[in-house]
């Protein structure tokens, strides 16, 4: 029987499983980028906005990091934006793609093979390489769709078809080579979350390469797959022929990968799984105990992710006023703060972007409710001593203390650096405070979350459509030109813009009250309903 039989067969069982959420990765990824570089030609419309943006990031480290190398800004001008757009998007689309790479060919091996299908389906006609292969094959088309609808988006917009072809195409392969580095992370791992992981870091260690080759402007920038991608140098010299690197990268990890399957029991990982304790400590047998060790891998990621953003935008912000001065549609991108200086309103801007931010790994950490329960694991333990209640109250109080230690990671890192960069200790605090007064508009999808999963629970996944939408009105609307009602619903519209504004208590008061509705409710239906293992 050959190694690779059965692969069409579970390519198509993945589609069809995941039609919805391909659908909302694809989606969500193109609404984000394409009408963001929509907006580029009302922000720039005379050349000195277009070089003091220009000066301004790529005369300071940390631009640069957040941003990119800035390949053909040289020849940037009102009629040529598309350097400008791919020194703007290119580093945040990478992530985007990197983390839907990542999490979707885990979803479709490791955790699979963790909940048993794979064993099941290893049992009829299915080749060994069959399970990886269709994995590879499925995300890479997903990848392929959006590179391309990105690139026709762009076309349609009026930029020149080669560049963004070029811009779509590099943005699909990087996506393709981090999605590998899932691949192989499946192998050495015996646990989803492990994988995870190994793969997450090992992303944010290839894209710190990328950071300190881009910085420094060395080579560094060739031993990351960050790096390969944008040196494809969409809109200036197009180097079509470094899109074969990341697809090399990926075909080496993907054959990496098979050898290593070959080599271990399924269900087993190649990496000694670390023993644990012989008794747990006595805050492990309590629920909120469990619930943060659950998700501790993840926080502490995303708290660091969270730290160095947050440092970045600090050490921007008293450098952004010229720009800023020179842009008239900041007037009114920023016409709803009252008050504050312009560097004061550059970072309430940035602040409630890295709060929205935070909403993805606040509904990341809720959503375990319901695999612990899908999976079984709950319900031995709701057998025993252990309340529905307290289990759900766990989970929710862990959410809370997760999302505000990684809001408090955004805000010291911003604040730290901004305090350093104007030489002001009390910035520190102001900073970390504006940032934390973002809080319950963070916490308020995941009560929604919870609230679905007491009582609708198969609808559960609609909060990140919450989120798109979110991301959606309060970064591009004032840009787009939306009319004024539909920014009011979203939680952003009513948290005080700090620094630039005072603190106000009445709407994160109201916020949270409606918060402790929606987790009542959540508790109840949780209370009154079936324990589902589906």
């Amino acid at each position: 029987m050959s190694a690779f039989v059965g692969t069409g067969l579970m390519a198509r069982l993945h589609l069809r499983r995941d039609r919805i959420r391909l659908a909302v990765w694809i989606v969500g990824i193109w609404l984000v980028v394409v009408p963001s570089i929509a907006t580029f030609p009302g922000l720039y419309q005379e050349q000195r906005a277009i070089d003091l943006r220009n000066d301004l990031l790529m005369s300071n480290p940390a631009g640069i990091a957040v941003t990119g190398p800035g390949y053909g800004l040289d020849e940037a001008t009102p009629e040529n934006l598309g350097p400008m757009a791919v020194n703007e998007m290119s580093g945040s689309t990478i992530i985007a793609m990197a983390l839907m790479g990542i999490l979707l060919v885990l979803r479709y091996t490791r955790a699979d093979e963790e909940e048993g299908r794979l064993e099941l389906m290893r049992a009829g006609i299915v080749g060994r390489f069959a399970p990886v292969t269709a994995a590879m094959l499925v995300v890479s088309a997903a990848m392929v769709v959006l590179g391309v609808t990105m690139a026709l988006g762009l076309v349609a917009l009026g930029y020149a078809a080669a560049g963004s072809f070029a811009l779509g195409l590099s943005m699909a392969a990087g996506g393709i080579a981090f999605a590998a580095i899932g691949a192989l992370a499946a192998q050495l791992t015996e646990h989803a979350r492990a994988a995870s992981a190994l793969a997450m870091g090992t992303f944010a260690v290839l894209f710190f390469v990328r950071v300190i080759g881009d910085v420094r402007g060395n080579a560094a920038i060739w031993f990351s797959p960050a790096g390969w991608v944008q040196s494809v140098r969409p809109f200036a010299d197009e180097r079509w022929w470094v899109l074969t690197l990341p697809l090399a990268f990926a075909l080496a990890l993907v054959g990496l990968a098979f050898a290593l399957t070959v080599r271990r029991d399924v269900g087993a990982g190649l990496l000694p799984t670390r023993p644990g304790r012989a008794r747990a400590t006595a805050f492990l047998t309590r629920p909120l105990g469990l619930a943060l060790r659950l998700q501790r891998g993840p926080m502490i990621w995303w708290a660091l992710g969270m730290g160095a953003f947050g440092a970045a935008i600090g050490g921007l912000a008293t450098e952004a006023q010229q720009t800023m001065e020179a842009l008239d549609i900041y007037a009114e991108y920023f016409a709803a703060t009252a008050g504050g200086s312009l560097v004061e309103q550059f970072l309430s801007a940035y602040l409630g972007f890295i709060a929205m931010t935070a909403i993805g790994h606040a509904l990341q950490s809720v959503v375990v409710i319901r695999a612990e329960e899908g999976r079984g694991r709950a319900e031995p333990l709701l057998a025993g001593a252990v309340s529905r209640g307290r289990w759900v109250g766990g989970f929710a109080l862990a959410t809370l203390i997760a999302s505000t230690i990684v809001l408090g990671a955004a805000g010291a890192g911003a604040g730290a650096s901004f305090a350093a960069a104007t030489g002001d200790g009390a910035g520190f605090l102001r900073v970390l405070g504006a940032m934390l007064a973002y809080a319950p508009a963070v916490w308020l999808l995941p009560a929604l979350a919870l609230a679905l999963f007491g009582v609708a629970y198969r609808w559960l996944g609609a909060v990140w459509g919450g989120l798109a939408w979110i991301i959606t009105i309060a970064m591009l609307g004032p840009l787009m030109g939306l009319p004024e009602f539909t920014r009011q619903w979203t939680p952003f519209a009513h948290t005080p813009q700090m620094p630039a504004q005072d603190f106000e208590a009445t709407p994160l008061l109201v916020m949270s009250a409606a918060i402790v509705v929606m987790v009542v409710i959540g508790f109840v239906g949780f209370r009154r309903r079936d324990v589902d293992l589906h």
